[in-house]
């Protein structure tokens, strides 16, 4: 990944794009390592998908999280 690839990435402000916190190089592992926010559960359509599959509705408390 080229440094300016690293700077699109620091860019981009989208709820939908995980957030890029930094990058950073392991010298020891030859490593150019990005630290990024943190998505559980796949994506919010395959939940909603699973949740209908199984005819369960998502508690409000939970999309609350999600949208803030």
């Amino acid at each position: 990944m080229a440094l300016n690839e690293i700077r699109v990435m620091a860019s981009i402000d989208h709820p939908n794009i995980c957030a890029f916190h930094e990058a950073f190089v392991d010298m020891g592992a030859k490593s150019l390592c990005l630290t990024m926010a943190y998505a559980d559960g796949a994506d919010l359509g395959k939940k909603i998908g699973a949740l209908r599959e199984e005819k369960k509705f998502m508690k409000e408390k939970e999309i609350w999280t999600i949208f803030i």
